[in-house]
């Protein structure tokens, strides 16, 4: 008796499998197979392009990535970086160990495209920039012909896909705006082209970041494919720019304070400011130490109040001595650095910078000598005189007076038109005129100069002589109580008046203790004949200090001094 056994060769059923570029793909391709026999299959050999190759062996697509497909049926394709397309159909040989028992199979692989789109959250505040909304094409694959497409969670049959256009789209609503599909057309057998609209409609919330994403996934016919196609939405944050803010004060107008507001001419962006305000720091460049917002922020030169909202106002420190000294051709300038921080954190820094102008020192007056000749038995004392030219040096010393004599100052003129002016060695002086280095308020009280006695500056009361040069001819210094004579006119004089009156019901006991400001000795000693000698302004400080005794006066001879 002869027995034949017939064997049912296995059945192979066709494989097919996407992913997203550089991201691979796994699979087995018996999962789906099957035997009537119920014997054990394995995968026999694969054949790529017209190659045949082994089970385990690494498949090389050039261009397109790498292929390894095992006895078990498993596989993993993994794609060249930046590649999306259809690899070559994959054929393989499925056995279940059997004479004649064999099948032969196909594996189709898919990696989508990524359609990229950007759009600007500045576009929500500049809408004529059109910024918040782009317009572009991308392309759908599909292992299979297109029947429908499922996009954003909506279902368009192929003659609505046909049937978009620019004037009649499809609007479906993202976490983020709107999608308007504007145009489909078929390319070919599981290819075709999606024409889109995409507007952003709100603010993103991404602290920290300067770009985020919406992704909007699409299926064809129903699929939901391990990777389905993807038009990524790139959202550009908009962050805030702070600008930088200048403010001045001039103090010759009487100003000791500046105020304003520091965001006024910022951009918060998009997002809107934090919940507390706009400006959330704020710090001193000069002092390199941090403020306080919606408190008092010290300076170098004064104090910063500033608020949330930006509102500022700087109050001059006029105590401080490099302001208390500075003139009317010198500056300062105070700097503070403030932040502003929108409403997912995003910051920026700009500068307050504050230009304070120095003080034109006004006239003083000292009865009785040869400079300001005045009769006695006057309260009032006229400046409208000549003058001849000479140079006069005066110390940063002020405010001696004597304790049984006040005067009441009025000030129409201010020094810098009575002369030119120069520096030697950094010391202030004036070619044709007197300088004086300090200010005088609207009425000047008395103050007890007996505190000075220690340094003997009290007892020889620097302001009773003016020890002059002039740039022509030597002049002698004229007593106090003696009148001097009376100048040329010159070509300028001095058309407004500058009056000084004494108060009455006091008496002086000497009049040589008489006077409104402090000026020092001026002497101008002869230029120094050797080299490393002290430089003019460092003698006459010596000599206005009274640190050496002073010489007599001295010609110059007609030479304008020089530093």
């Amino acid at each position: 008796v002869t027995l034949e056994v017939t064997n049912t060769p296995p059945v192979a059923v066709a494989d097919k499998a996407s992913t997203l570029p550089e991201t691979p793909v796994s699979g087995n391709l018996l999962t789906n197979d099957r035997d009537a026999d119920s014997d054990p299959l394995h995968v026999a050999e694969i054949t790529v392009g017209g190659a045949t190759y082994a089970p385990g062996d690494i498949i090389t697509i050039p261009g397109q990535g790498t292929l390894v497909v095992n006895r078990d049926g498993s596989y993993l394709f993994t794609p060249a970086s930046g590649w999306s397309g259809f690899t070559p159909v994959l054929n393989y040989t499925l056995s279940d160990g059997n004479d004649g028992g064999t099948a032969t199979g196909e594996l189709r692989l898919l990696v989508n495209p990524v359609a990229e789109a950007w759009v600007k959250e500045a576009g929500l505040v500049d809408t004529a920039s059109g910024a918040q909304t782009t317009t572009g094409a991308m392309a759908v694959l599909s292992l299979e012909p297109v029947e429908s497409l499922t996009i954003g969670g909506q279902t368009l049959t192929l003659a609505q896909l046909q049937a978009l256009s620019a004037q009649a789209p499809v609007d479906i609503a993202t976490p983020d705006g709107v999608l308007s599909l504007t145009g489909f057309q078929v390319d070919g057998e599981g290819r075709a082209t999606l024409q889109y609209r995409f507007t952003l409609t709100q603010a993103v919330n991404q602290p920290g970041e300067s770009t985020t994403r919406e992704e909007i996934r699409f299926s064809v016919n129903g699929q939901q494919t391990r990777a389905p196609g993807l038009l990524r939405v790139n959202i550009l944050n908009d962050a805030p720019v702070a600008a930088a803010d200048d403010n001045s004060i001039d103090q010759d107008r009487g100003q000791q304070a500046a105020s304003g507001n520091v965001f006024s001419n910022d951009a918060i962006g998009a997002d809107g400011a934090a919940a507390g305000g706009p400006v959330s720091a704020i710090s001193s460049v000069n002092l390199n130490r941090a403020g306080a917002v919606g408190g008092v922020s010290l300076g170098e030169f004064g104090a910063l109040t500033l608020d949330a909202r930006g509102n500022y106002s700087y109050v001059l420190n006029r105590s401080n001595s490099r302001v208390a000294s500075l003139d009317a051709n010198a500056t300062l300038s105070e700097v503070f650095t403030y932040t502003i921080t929108d409403a997912d954190g995003n910051t920026s820094q700009a500068q307050l910078t504050i230009v304070i102008h120095g003080v034109t020192p006004p006239q003083s007056v000292r009865t009785g000598d040869q400079h300001f000749p005045s009769y006695y038995t006057n309260y009032e004392l006229s400046l409208d005189q000549p003058y001849s030219p000479g140079l006069f040096i005066l110390p940063a010393i002020y405010g001696l007076y004597s304790d049984q004599f006040s005067r009441k100052v009025e000030l129409n003129r201010k020094i810098t038109e009575l002369g030119r002016g120069m520096n030697d060695n950094g010391t202030p002086v004036l070619e044709d005129g007197i300088l004086f280095t300090r200010w005088v308020n609207t009425t000047l009280q008395r103050s007890v100069v007996n505190t000075f006695a220690a340094t003997g500056i009290g007892s020889q009361l620097l302001g009773d002589h003016f020890s002059h040069f002039s740039l022509n001819k030597s002049v002698q210094p004229a007593p106090v109580l003696e009148n001097a004579p009376e100048r040329p006119p010159l070509n300028e004089r001095i058309n407004e008046r500058t009056t000084v009156q004494q108060e009455r019901g006091e008496k002086t006991p000497d009049a040589k203790q008489v006077h409104a400001a402090a000026p020092g000795v001026v002497i101008v000693p002869q230029a120094a004949a050797r080299p490393g000698a002290p430089s003019l302004a460092a003698q006459v400080d010596a000599l206005a200090r009274n640190r050496v005794a002073a010489p007599e006066p001295v010609t110059v001879g007609g030479a304008t001094p020089h530093r």
